[in-house]
């Protein structure tokens, strides 16, 4: 999305803050959103098009592949209803969830999936046995469960006041949407 007020870079000041405690490696999990006119590319080689024209940088693979999903919640968002739908980055709840510690592991690696799954059982008691259990479609990656369930204990703790945001002040994009990720406090 294009959280600049002035068509800017795209690089929010949330994501900086994200990736500062994240630090090597995982900090590379942080990468910046598509600037708002992405949002209408058909292919990637147009959305990259786009977004050199509007940023000066090319858009990362990552960022494409969720842009129906980011031209999903852009389209329905609004200041208001940002008061109830938050943006969280599921690296920075497994690092408030690890002691503020980044993971070790590649989220999509095998050991990066028990790492996360062993902090995720701490807090939801028998977890990997449920999941071991459960049959998954085979279009939702293992990963993805993983980042749903530390985006809802970050809700909960959201809900209980244990969270703070990222970005000290958050600046507002051009929608009036304000750039900032919940990170829980533990």
């Amino acid at each position: 999305m294009d959280y600049n007020k002035d068509e800017g870079n795209g690089d929010r000041m949330c994501d900086k803050e994200a990736r500062h405690h994240l630090g090597e490696p995982r900090r590379r999990s942080v990468f910046p959103p598509p600037v708002r006119p992405c949002l209408s590319a058909v292919d990637y080689t147009e959305a990259n098009v786009v977004s050199q024209k509007h940023s000066g940088k090319k858009l990362t693979p990552p960022a494409f592949n969720i842009m129906d999903k980011i031209r999903q919640v852009d389209d329905l968002m609004t200041p208001e209803l940002q008061k109830r739908v938050r943006e969280i980055h599921p690296e920075v709840s497994f690092w408030a969830l690890n002691n503020q510690k980044p993971m070790q592991y590649k989220k999509t690696s095998l050991n990066g999936r028990k790492e996360r799954m062993k902090l995720l059982d701490s807090i939801f008691s028998g977890l990997e046995r449920i999941v071991s259990e459960t049959r998954i479609p085979r279009k939702v990656a293992p990963d993805d469960i993983l980042d749903a369930l530390v985006a809802a204990w970050t809700a909960a703790q959201t809900v209980i006041g244990k969270a703070t945001i990222l970005a000290e002040e958050p600046e507002n994009d051009c929608k009036g949407l304000r750039m900032e990720i919940l990170c829980p406090i533990r």
